[in-house]
């Protein structure tokens, strides 16, 4: 419920910026950062995905809120849930095919709730769900290679 209020007040306030909303009508919802004139929404829910490359390849795709970080890997054809070996840890998130070394090993920069973080598996894509500890965590990418 309260990540559902949150998202709605994202989305509130980027409709309110995209109008063209001035002064009172954003000051009890948007705080100005001094380094950067956009106001910080903007920064926090991106438009578009990142996409973490390597040689030219996209391995996995993110984005994040102040809540939570969701990992997106395609994973190959006639690949299905049950043939997958995911593993969510506190500072740690690991993807492959289960009997087979993992295809995506990373160590996370800040610890996540394990269990209120989920994976699931749709259309080729899984999508991970990370939920954070500290909800205000939104500098970083969701971790470093470490394989």
């Amino acid at each position: 419920a309260a990540r559902a209020r949150a998202r709605r007040a994202a989305r509130a306030v980027q409709d309110a910026l995209s109008a063209g909303a001035r002064g009172a009508e954003l000051s009890a919802r948007v705080v100005p950062c001094r380094r950067h004139p956009r106001p910080m929404t903007s920064r926090l829910a991106p438009t578009s995905r990142h996409a973490f490359r390597h040689e030219g390849r996209v391995v996995y795709e993110w984005e994040q809120t102040i809540e939570e970080v969701c990992l997106f890997v395609q994973v190959p054809a006639g690949v299905r849930a049950r043939d997958l070996g995911v593993s969510i840890a506190a500072r740690e998130v690991s993807v492959g095919i289960r009997g087979n070394p993992p295809y995506l090993q990373h160590a996370l920069h800040a610890p996540c709730v394990t269990a209120d973080s989920t994976w699931t598996l749709d259309g080729g894509e899984l999508a991970i769900t990370l939920a954070k500890v500290r909800h205000r965590s939104t500098g970083r990418g969701p971790g470093k290679r470490i394989s």
